[in-house]
């Protein structure tokens, strides 16, 4: 088995890199909080030897950084998405991709309906009517939501996370579900009584609109001026794919107008949110700082997946999940 000195662009809990360690190869752990942003010239000073990188969504990884790691054979990344990788200058070099897919459908579908359920029942204006001492007796006209029972929602991407969630709404609330996408997907016509819509005609037809396609050239902006146009003025919008997906600008522009409107967002545009964000003004949109994937499962799973393609590739095995 070969031995490999490994660069990990930020700590990940659980045994992970103990076990790797074990294995004999040389493990160098960047820090976030203890030594600030990883900047592309602090990736290339402490990857110069790396032949594996352990990298994150949050890391730009584009062919300026990749040009000056000589050594670097395999990138795996913890997130099922890799955009912010230049995936055409890798493989152009030689280098493989791997990602974390499948073990983290169940968490980030379970995402998905939390937000849902948040925006409909108002729950953050809620909370903070607690939170603020403001909570005097019980409101018979505040905090009234929307119900989620019988609505038509829209899954944007029937892959395994939308499906998933159009499983759960099925079952929950009894929902009518329409989707679209390339391609027309059996399982969730035939699981959940599924119609195939255009684009176009889904946000006009849906109540409920969310969002589970991968980000791509074809994806960037989908749902765009056009789009929101078409939309119902009380629209619940969800997105737990990529923020670059909607035109943000037009996203604020909607539900600053509509505020009937609602969204739920576990993503945005430039992670982290800017402090000047005019997201930030608006009541009804709720957002997450992209934790779809977080619980304890998924990422367990996520791990072994990185330790089981780091195994094979020193293997000179076949590895799982290569892109």
């Amino acid at each position: 088995m070969k031995k490999f000195n490994i660069f990990a662009t930020d700590i990940i809990q659980g045994p992970l890199y103990e076990r790797l360690k074990k294995d004999g190869h040389k493990l160098t752990v960047w820090n976030r909080k203890e030594n600030g942003p990883l900047t592309s010239e602090k990736m290339i000073e402490n990857a110069n030897d790396s032949e594996v990188i352990i990298s994150m969504l949050s890391n730009t990884i584009d062919a300026y950084i990749l040009a000056q790691l000589p050594k670097l054979k395999l990138i795996t990344q913890y997130a099922v998405g890799f955009n912010n990788i230049d995936i055409k200058y890798a493989h152009s070099k030689e280098i493989i991709i791997c990602n974390t897919p499948n073990v983290l459908t169940e968490a980030t579908a379970e995402l998905a309906m939390v937000l849902m359920l948040a925006v409909a029942r108002n729950l953050e204006a809620a909370r903070k009517n607690v939170l603020n001492n403001e909570w005097e007796t019980w409101e018979p006209s505040g905090f009234i939501g929307n119900s989620l029972f019988k609505k038509k929602h829209g899954i944007i991407g029937a892959g395994r996370i939308g499906t998933q969630l159009a499983k759960m709404c099925k079952g929950a609330f009894d929902q009518e579900i329409y989707y679209t996408g390339p391609n027309r997907k059996d399982e969730i016509e035939s699981s959940c009584d599924a119609k195939y819509l255009s684009l176009e005609e889904l946000a006009q037809e849906c109540d409920i609109i969310s969002i589970h396609c991968p980000y791509n050239e074809e994806t960037h902006k989908l749902i765009d001026k056009e789009i929101f146009a078409l939309f119902k003025n009380n629209i619940i919008l969800i997105n737990t794919a990529r923020g670059e997906i909607i035109d943000e600008e037009e996203l604020f522009s909607f539900f600053e107008k509509h505020k009937e409107a609602k969204a739920g967002l576990d993503v945005v545009c430039n992670e982290p949110l800017k402090a000047d964000s005019p997201l930030r003004k608006l009541d009804n949109v709720f957002i997450l700082p992209h934790i779809g994937s977080a619980n304890d499962e998924a990422r367990l799973n996520m791990a072994q997946l990185i330790y089981d393609n780091i195994s094979a590739f020193s293997k000179d095995e076949e590895l799982k999940t290569r892109v």
